[in-house]
């Protein structure tokens, strides 16, 4: 129920991300709303020769969860990448622990859950530039109580794929 894009610059010790996309939300919402985000990788391990890259990241976004709702969220955590050489140009196997912080804010009123969560994906790049990637993404966040909102314990299971140009 999500489409949406992103753009990267990436640099030797540096990578900056920005993305939007547009959220099917028929539970909630008879109309498309945006979502939106960004984040920022400092590498602290990094060469094309090492068989393992290692960084630490952030992000944030902002997504719409209904009638005047929005739910906000923080990630951070360190991220480990491992290069494999081979028949297509590079395989990149991923995964990165995380804290994630999450915030519903409604009718003036916000609570907020903090928790842990965790991504792991595969990166294929061919020599064309062309490339494939998916990535399986959990998190548990605690029930949190803020006058009269609730947020329930969730622990949501996120698939994703797509296409990449490099």
């Amino acid at each position: 129920n999500f489409f949406g894009g992103r753009l990267q610059v990436g640099m030797r010790s540096l990578s900056i991300w920005v993305g939007g996309g547009a959220v099917d939300n028929k539970a909630v919402s008879s109309k498309m709303e945006i979502a939106m985000g960004g984040g920022l990788a400092v590498h602290i391990l990094k060469a094309p020769s090492l068989p393992v890259a290692l960084s630490l990241q952030a992000g944030g976004g902002m997504a719409p969860c209904g009638s005047g709702c929005t739910l906000n969220s923080i990630v951070a955590g360190p991220a480990l990448k491992i290069n494999v050489v081979g028949a297509v140009d590079i395989v990149h196997p991923w995964i990165m622990p995380r804290m994630h912080w999450t915030s519903f804010s409604t009718s003036g009123a916000r609570v907020s859950q903090l928790g842990f969560g965790g991504s792991a994906g595969l990166a294929i790049n061919l020599p064309c530039g062309l490339g494939f990637h998916a990535a399986l993404d959990y998190s548990t966040l605690p029930e949190a109580t803020a006058g009269s909102i609730v947020a329930e314990k969730r622990s949501p299971i996120v698939v994703g794929g797509g296409l990449h140009y490099s």
